[in-house]
């Protein structure tokens, strides 16, 4: 079963992508390309270049509000992680920011 599986995945390795992508973004396949080509494949946040697919930094997130689970658009790895953070601990940036130990000293 599992050389079946491998058989199928190798040319249809966009197809999965697209799969798993709408399975757990709930996004689908024309809307994501709409946004890419909205978006002329860069991150919303940094406008980088991203890549398609793939894990690294630059590759494509589906970036979307974690409370209304509605999507917002395409950041690169980077920008989704740093994005993530910010909306957990921003105030605690910001006041950090503005009040920094080592001026305290």
């Amino acid at each position: 079963y599992r050389e079946q599986q491998r058989a199928w995945a190798a040319p249809n390795r966009e197809k999965k992508n697209m799969r798993n992508r709408e399975r757990t973004t709930g996004v689908s396949g024309e809307f994501f390309a709409r946004m890419w080509t909205f978006q002329k494949g860069k991150c919303g946040m940094c406008k980088r270049t991203m890549l398609p697919k793939g894990s690294t930094s630059l590759s494509v997130n589906v970036d979307h509000c974690h409370n209304s689970k509605s999507v917002r658009g395409l950041l690169c790895g980077a920008c989704n992680r740093h994005l993530g953070h910010y909306e957990k601990y921003g105030e605690s940036a910001r006041a950090y920011l503005a009040n920094p130990p080592a001026s305290l000293l």
